[in-house]
């Protein structure tokens, strides 16, 4: 009988019975490559499957390395300033900024930074207003962008005096567009994500819906590349056809600000790329 046969086989070892089994396993699906075989005593079966072997194996590395890169030096040492920044410039400590600056924490750039010393925009994964995903890099490409930055709602004021310099001047300037970030930091808020979205759509001016993102997820990542250390306050950044940060500015939008951030878009709006 066939379950004899292969018990014996599975007690021989040698390779004359592998030689005899090799056909009828082959016949019969079994081996590693059929998915497995039937041993031990007659009537107990035992499967042996590569494929099963083989997702227990992802299952452990993908689980060793998430328990890695949580414990690891790096990520303990990343923790770490994350708290020191935050005892040492807390909310309270942003709020106190706020109140004697009025979110003017700096001066805005009153020329292009130069290409050669520009940082490249981030990546960040977001969604539009309409519940798709989208990236800042495939919005911010070929583009000359005011990305305007949104950490807080109470910072919406603020961003919202740079938009509006940069549509009455270059509205409809060929390859200009405005795209207003929101972030949206913490994991309840991301389950209801869908109704945030709706709700901060009407929120919005037309011109402001066509480009706005909302990123659900933390921020620190992109707060430690442009040295935000206020969340209370708005941030605008004109960004070039390549993705690169050309000026900055932060609150409110004072006259001559305004007229500095025009400037500099014009000037990379007429320049032509290749």
């Amino acid at each position: 009988p066939r379950h004899i046969a292969r018990f014996t086989w599975w007690c021989d070892g040698s390779s004359a019975a592998d030689a005899r089994m090799g056909g009828a396993l082959r016949e019969n699906g079994g081996g590693a490559s059929g998915g497995g075989w039937v041993c031990g005593r007659p009537g107990l079966e035992r499967f042996h499957s590569s494929r099963v072997l083989g997702e227990e194996k992802k299952l452990k590395k993908g689980m060793f390395y998430e328990m890695s890169m949580i414990f690891s030096k790096e990520a303990r040492e990343r923790r770490n300033k994350a708290i020191k920044d935050e005892m040492t410039r807390g909310q309270f400590f942003e709020v106190k900024e706020l109140d004697a600056t009025g979110g003017k924490i700096f001066e805005a750039d009153m020329d292009l930074i130069p290409s050669q010393e520009a940082i490249t925009f981030p990546n960040v994964q977001c969604t539009d207003l309409d519940g798709a995903p989208a990236s800042t890099h495939d919005v911010l490409g070929g583009k000359v962008s005011l990305v305007t930055v949104s950490l807080r709602e109470i910072s919406r004021p603020m961003v919202n005096t740079w938009t509006t310099h940069f549509h009455s001047k270059l509205g409809s300037t060929p390859n200009t567009q405005i795209v207003p970030m929101a972030f949206v930091e913490g994991f309840v808020y991301k389950l209801f994500a869908k109704s945030l979205v709706k709700g901060m759509k009407a929120k919005y001016t037309e011109e402001q819906r066509k480009g706005a993102l909302v990123c659900f997820g933390s921020s620190e990542d992109f707060r430690r590349t442009f040295d935000m250390k206020n969340r209370l306050v708005g941030y605008a950044f004109l960004v070039d056809q390549q993705r690169k940060v050309r000026w900055r500015g932060v609150g409110y939008a004072l006259q001559h600000e305004g007229k500095a951030l025009t400037a500099c878009a014009t000037k990379l709006a007429t320049v032509r790329t290749t």
